[in-house]
């Protein structure tokens, strides 16, 4: 049942000033993959005038007191802090309502406005050159303090407020909450926002309480609570998973106080209580390690004494290993099937450690197209890679992957009937201790019907591309995938409420049969056609609906329409930081990298055998990309087109280029 929500749940917004705040130089670090013993926590009371950074390797501490630009110790108490992602600079507000920026030591303080509600959580945009804040809304102003503030998102008015800043992830996602009362006080509900460049404000989570952690590349969610004697974590994605959440429960001394909860950079987990009362309290901070949680380390312990608990916590990168330039990555194999387990290795870590974590797998056969066309948005909103394997038997290297990447008991998706993936590959998938689930249908266009189905039964945007070529749907399959931060109907999150998604369905060349006629006729959605035959089909069909035509004069053209579009934020610059490019003559490279992309908030360009078109090189000029990622060995993109790419987006040589990195950090 849906629920009403009085007042101006939703905040206004300038696509103006999104685009200016977000519109950055190509990000200079930032974040998945160091182990989480490399980097500091710092935390602090809110009561004091410093705060205190724990070395995670060490455990040594040190006392951090700001020092510079009038900062007085004996008035002044440091509220929040956020180290730059480089980690050689912090911000930190302060009881005054001043946001100070200083030298990650402290060191060289400079107020840069007095206009922020100290209280508030504060972050930095990937390449460090901005930072966002509460005050009266969500304001941007420049690190350096050049020049004054900027409204990002309006105050809600009524009896709303912004209550803070959550984050701004590696890919450019704002995070933050809202809070509004009602009753006289009686009654409560926050709201968390996900909000990217050039697009509105999304809805993710409604609760009467919500205290939550968002992790660097913006995939999940974690919630902490703390009563008495037990302390309860909760983690979930944002996409079709977001249904699984995985629950950690252990006992402690009695608690009295719950502190912040934070992501480190590569995906693991720091909450801070307070452990006891009186003279024997304590301030304890640990560390969950990736799922599946083992025993949780424990950083800090030490006397509450008489400043109380902590109040503000930051997990910063510790030093790194990432490439001062951008990169140029090539993941490629020697056949269509190495290639896809290469990209599963790029944008995966394995099960049981730091970093990104698949939840499924999809599996299609790796020697026709069609019943993987509608595929790619499934593996992005379920959180997974899309692996190719033979239609008769699961490939071997292809079950080696899947026992990296996937814990037992984990879904993989096998995409068509037993045509297209016999019952062997069933079985064996079985056999390796995974839950095969195969979606298919009479045909393709029955079968993208089933897996947008298996998406989301509401999905907010509806993608329409022919089901007799493959370059327009696996375009538009990438960029469907970009919808998986909304709610499902109810307006709320529930383990039982599928979310809004992005889904593709198939025409028939310029036809439109009965599946896909049916499902449009049922579902809602924002409509998209991608490729003059779809919009073709779309005319004759369905006349009365109302769609977004993505049409360029050849697949080329048209995918550089697909990463301008609304569905990419109109193309406002910082809204993707990295592109993924793959051949556009053929279909398996693209299948597997479409998913790598998507992952990844990045659209998906397709070259010829010339390279890329004049659209698609504009895409990558005005970007502000810091990664591209090519998608195939050189005979399927050569190296001068690689290059030629790379030269667009980065300036001539200005670049590195790399060959089936395992996970790299990501900036």
């Amino acid at each position: 049942m849906p629920i009403s929500i009085p007042g101006r749940i939703g905040a206004a917004l300038s696509a103006a000033a999104c685009v200016a705040a977000f519109a950055t130089a190509a990000p200079q670090s930032a974040h998945a993959a160091p182990a989480y013993n490399t980097g500091l926590i710092a935390y602090g009371t809110g009561a004091t005038p410093d705060w205190t950074t724990v070395d995670i390797n060490t455990h040594q501490q040190r006392t951090i007191t700001p020092t510079g630009g009038g900062f007085d110790p004996a008035t002044t108490t440091v509220t929040q802090i956020k180290y730059s992602p480089d980690t050689r600079h912090v911000a930190f507000a302060t009881n005054t309502g001043k946001l100070w920026v200083a030298s990650a030591d402290g060191t060289n303080a400079n107020p840069i406005t007095n206009t922020v509600n100290n209280h508030s959580p504060i972050a930095w945009t990937p390449d460090g050159t901005q930072i966002l804040y509460s005050a009266d809304g969500i304001q941007t102003i420049p690190a350096n303090g050049s020049t004054p503030p900027k409204q990002l998102v309006d105050p809600p008015g009524g009896s709303c407020y912004i209550e803070g800043v959550v984050q701004v992830t590696s890919h450019n996602v704002l995070f933050y909450k809202q809070r509004c009362i009602y009753d006289m006080g009686m009654y409560a509900l926050t709201t968390l926002f996900a909000l990217r460049p050039g697009e509105g404000p999304q809805v993710v989570t409604i609760s009467e309480s919500l205290d939550s952690a968002i992790s660097s590349d913006g995939s999940r969610i974690a919630t902490v609570s703390a009563m008495l004697r037990q302390v309860s974590v909760g983690v979930r994605g944002f996409g079709g998973s977001g249904n699984e959440v995985d629950w950690y429960y252990y006992n402690a001394q009695e608690i009295h106080n719950q502190g912040p909860t934070v992501f480190g950079p590569s995906g693991d987990i720091a909450f801070a209580y307070q452990e006891g009362e009186g003279n024997q309290a304590s301030n304890e901070v640990e560390i969950f390690a990736h799922i599946p949680y083992p025993t949780p380390e424990k950083i800090v312990s030490e006397p509450a004494a008489d400043s109380g608990p902590i109040a503000f916590m930051d997990w910063a990168n510790g030093s790194s290993n990432i490439p001062a330039r951008p990169i140029a990555d090539r993941i490629g194999g020697t056949d269509r099937i190495a290639t896809a387990i290469n990209a599963s290795q790029w944008a995966f870590d394995t099960r049981g450690t730091s970093g990104r974590r698949a939840v499924v797998a999809v599996l299609t056969r790796d020697d026709l197209y069609p019943d993987a066309l509608a595929g790619t948005p499934l593996a992005i909103q379920k959180d997974g890679p899309l692996l190719l394997t033979h239609s008769t038997a699961l490939d071997h290297a292809v079950s080696l992957e899947l026992t990296r990447l996937l814990s037992p008991g984990a879904t993989v998706y096998l995409l068509g009937g037993p045509a297209a993936l016999s019952p062997a590959v069933a079985d064996q998938v079985q056999r390796l201790g995974y839950t095969p689930v195969r979606i298919g249908g009479a045909d393709r266009y029955d079968t993208a019907v089933a897996i947008a189905n298996a998406v989301s039964s509401t999905p907010r945007s509806v993608l329409l591309a022919t089901g007799t070529d493959f370059p327009d749907a696996l375009t538009a399959g990438t960029a469907a995938g970009q919808e998986r931060y909304n709610l499902g109907s109810s307006g709320y999150y529930s383990g039982s409420d599928p979310q809004n998604g992005g889904v593709v369905l198939l025409t028939d060349g310029n036809k439109m049969p009965l599946a896909t006629l049916a499902y449009l006729n049922t579902h809602g959605g924002m409509l998209y056609a991608v490729g003059g035959p779809a919009a073709a089909a779309l005319r004759s069909a369905v006349p009365w609906r109302t769609w977004t035509t993505l049409v360029g004069s050849d697949r080329y053209d048209t995918a550089a329409k697909v990463a301008a579009s609304a569905l990419y934020g109109n193309g406002a610059p910082g809204r993707y930081t990295m592109a993924a490019i793959t051949t556009g003559t053929n279909f398996p490279d693209a299948m597997s990298g479409g998913a790598l992309a998507g992952s990844q908030d990045a659209p998906l360009l397709l070259a010829g055998p010339g390279g890329l078109s004049p659209a698609e090189n504009t895409i990558l000029h005005a970007g502000h990309l810091s990664d591209i990622a090519i998608i195939g060995g050189p005979a399927a993109v050569s190296n001068r087109i690689l290059a030629a790419a790379a030269d667009t987006a980065f300036g001539p040589h200005a670049w590195d280029t790399y060959t089936n990195r395992k996970a790299p950090p990501l900036r």
